[in-house]
């Protein structure tokens, strides 16, 4: 018997993807204590489950949002042998670097709190510390990266029609390789505190400010663009990039949209066609990822 556990953030998609896979569904309640304490029961029993998928995108509340997925696991892990992590957006991804001595590696930190936690497997969309799609091996964990990109793109081509598919910068390479697109833009990122690009600044600083500009290095003969990266977060290289291409029929997808400093109004405002998938939920959210999900827990 398996069953998919739906944690707060991803209620309504884990009980979707259960349906999709016919396997049972069980809901994480969670309450407050007057003094902030955060409270979880599951609504059911799962003693006899045989392999246990908990669902939780670790967006918006990431921390709570992780202890949320910790909890669930500890409780478990005495009665079930095989404990799953779906987390379509995983938190502190970021984060997968030390660049100064004083400096967490938190996302090390965070597969060691699961691992002990008794989670086995996670399983993410487009990450973005191991941007290739497959299965690896990190922190004593097993993973399983997918991607959403040619379900965005499938989605694009329906309401758009035949699109030249570009990336915004280098990061983007991985999922331009799945779909068939190329880089089009120097993107230049400086720090406006210390002038330094980005690769050099070592100012230690929890939020750092970038300059970011994106210039147009090739041709691109489409009337219809297709930005297509993997997560917007201040939205300003895909500004930048969406003002370069003066003109034309703009669409932007990402994986993970969290759109923050009003860039998605900002984006709408210029005549963008905007496309996510619900890994974060916004207005913009148009793929669900539990079409690619449900392939990859049911093999």
């Amino acid at each position: 018997m398996k069953t998919i556990i739906g944690c707060s953030n991803s209620c309504t998609e884990a009980e979707d993807l259960a349906k999709i896979t016919n396997y049972s569904f069980v809901k994480s309640v969670k309450r407050y204590f007057p003094d902030g304490e955060m409270h979880i029961h599951l609504d059911k029993n799962i003693d006899e489950a045989g392999e246990v998928f908990i669902y939780q995108s670790t967006y918006p509340a990431p921390t709570e949002a992780l202890f949320e997925i910790l909890l669930i696991s500890d409780l478990l892990k005495e009665k079930i042998n095989n404990i799953t992590l779906i987390a379509p957006w995983f938190a502190y991804s970021r984060q997968d670097k030390k660049w100064f001595p004083t400096e967490c590696f938190s996302l090390k930190t965070v597969a060691k709190l699961l691992k002990c936690a008794g989670i086995n497997k996670v399983i993410t969309v487009d990450s973005h510390f191991h941007r290739q799609p497959g299965n690896f091996n990190m922190f004593n964990l097993e993973w399983t990266n997918v991607s959403a990109a040619k379900e965005l793109v499938n989605y694009v081509r329906q309401k758009k029609g035949d699109v030249e598919i570009v990336g915004p910068d280098e990061g983007s390479d991985e999922l331009l390789e799945l779909v068939g697109g190329k880089v089009v833009f120097d993107k230049k990122k400086t720090c406006r505190k210390c002038k330094l690009p980005a690769q050099k600044c070592r100012c230690e600083s929890s939020v750092k400010d970038y300059e970011i500009t994106a210039k147009l290095k090739a041709e691109i003969k489409n009337n219809k663009v297709l930005i297509i990266d993997d997560i917007i977060g201040s939205g300003k290289t895909i500004l930048s990039a969406v003002k370069e291409l003066k003109n034309k029929d703009i669409t932007v997808c990402a994986t993970h949209g969290f759109f923050f400093n009003d860039s998605l109004n900002a984006l709408k405002q210029l005549g963008v066609f905007i496309a996510t998938t619900d890994s974060v939920k916004t207005e913009a959210s148009k793929v669900s990822v539990n079409s690619i999900l449900a392939s990859i827990i049911k093999q």
